[in-house]
């Protein structure tokens, strides 16, 4: 019984002291729009730019879709795949897209984005100023 009890603790302190995942690390690095974190996770290993999360995003679709501009371009010039899709089929195009990137749209089809059919639930682009909409 003391054996079980000090197995669990032992784990349970291993587990809470535990560093997230590179990929997690690069992950929520993007989200936050923290270039400099992102430059340091790749120069320490430049395999993370293709690094899928369990929906499989790479840091290009959460890069595209919150439109930072300059850690996209960091990530592509690192090589990260710009037709890498989701579990869903969407890449970071669709993602740019939906979230009304004009500007990532284009700098990413110029980089040779694969655009694959929308599913059918995204129904009707709107034009608002520089930003597309769909809904």
């Amino acid at each position: 019984m003391k054996k079980r009890i000090f197995t669990v603790a032992f784990l349970a302190i291993l587990l809470g002291f535990s560093r997230p995942a590179p990929a997690a690390e690069i992950h929520d690095a993007v989200r936050a729009g923290d270039l400099a974190k992102v430059k340091a996770l790749v120069a320490n290993d430049s395999q993370v730019v293709n690094d899928k999360e369990a929906g499989g995003e790479t840091p290009l679709h959460y890069a595209s879709y919150s439109g930072h501009f300059e850690i996209v371009a960091f990530l592509i010039a690192n090589k990260a795949d710009v037709k890498a899709a989701d579990r869903d089929g969407f890449t970071p195009l669709h993602y740019a897209a939906s979230a009304g990137f004009l500007s990532l749209v284009d700098y990413l089809i110029a980089r040779e984005a694969a655009a694959k059919k929308l599913p059918s639930r995204v129904i009707c682009p709107e034009i608002k100023g520089d930003r597309v909409h769909l809904f």
